[in-house]
């Protein structure tokens, strides 16, 4: 990341998919195999600290697959714990 300038605006794009589907059986593609919450947000944190981050998107949520609206929630506290680091 230090190949970008200061001044640099960057994006950085969540795919959900990369998590284990215990953990969010929500994304489009879940797989047994992935990370977890924890290492996401470990992951998530060490990228949200870099102050060039102007958007953050997140990809593959399945809404119908979230019908209580629990991992929706549990993607928010990830982001959000990880904007506090």
């Amino acid at each position: 990341m230090q190949a970008f300038p200061a001044s640099a605006s960057l994006l950085l794009h969540f795919d959900i998919d990369v998590l284990q589907k215990r953990d969010m059986p929500a994304a489009y593609f879940p797989h047994s195999e992935g990370m977890s919450l924890s290492e996401a947000a470990e992951v998530l944190g060490v990228f949200l600290k870099d102050p060039r981050i102007r958007l953050i998107e997140i990809s593959e949520y399945a809404s119908l697959r979230d019908i209580g609206r629990i991992y929706v929630n549990k993607l928010a506290n990830l982001l959000t714990e990880g904007l506090k680091r």
